[in-house]
């Protein structure tokens, strides 16, 4: 539409817009606003600049509360204010170096999403981790040191290698684990059960050590792009 538009403005041609196609223009323009003002909020939480938003001041107070109430484990400063904009985003990249706690600030930002009502489109309860599988043991000890208990964990791959039918049932089962953990090259093969999967449960998902796409001939990294559209969350780790 904003194709044709131009077009008759630049030949001069007189148009009138229909009621409908301007009521779609009005609500595209101000979805682009809330979005642009959304984008802009992302940005200044990143940049520890929101001092002068009361709203985001408030919404940070209340992600610190939620965060003391269910950690055992103190978060270091630059690691709430990222696990703040990664909830608030919802859509992050953290490219931070190897014991910078990435994992801590996952689990933060879960943590927040998971206290908001089940009627919040932010919500999530489940976490889907697509990753290597020497880091299954690192997410599984990491939720003990987070919140002091263990977490109810399905891999998908690994040591506890299942056939594939085990594994399907898994992701179509009416109360699968908490926390489900793949390794990279089963997305391919499994795609289309992953993206039934996030339609049935409110998810997270995380791509853990994604450079790794650039070795896989681009094969799962196609998937994990199509299948982080049915999500809720979608992060990326390296």
């Amino acid at each position: 539409m904003k194709n044709i538009e131009e077009i008759l403005q630049k030949f001069n041609i007189e148009y009138l817009l229909s009621d409908k196609v301007n009521e779609f223009f009005s609500d595209y323009r101000r979805e682009m606003d809330n979005f642009l003002q959304f984008s802009e909020n992302a940005r200044k939480i990143r940049n520890n600049e929101f001092v002068d938003s009361p709203e985001l001041v408030n919404m940070f107070d209340d992600f610190q509360k939620i965060i003391d109430e269910n950690f055992i484990r103190k978060l270091y400063p630059l690691q709430l204010l990222s696990a703040f904009h990664m909830a608030f985003s919802q859509n992050s990249c953290n490219f931070a170096v190897p014991g910078a706690g990435k994992t801590t600030i996952v689990y933060a930002a879960y943590t927040y999403l998971k206290s908001l009502p089940d009627s919040d489109s932010r919500h999530v309860d489940k976490l889907l981790i697509i990753g290597p599988i020497s880091s299954f043991r690192a997410w599984e000890d990491q939720y003990i040191k987070c919140y002091g208990k263990n977490i109810e964990s399905t891999r998908l791959s690994g040591n506890q290698e299942i056939k594939k039918h085990h594994k399907i049932q898994h992701l179509y089962s009416g109360d699968p684990t908490e926390l489900t953990l793949i390794h990279h090259g089963y997305v391919n093969e499994l795609e289309k059960e992953i993206k039934d999967f996030l339609k049935k449960n409110k998810t997270m998902v995380v791509v853990d050590e994604a450079h790794r796409i650039k070795n896989a001939r681009g094969l799962w990294g196609i998937s994990a792009v199509e299948i982080s559209k049915d999500a809720i969350s979608r992060i990326i780790l390296t």
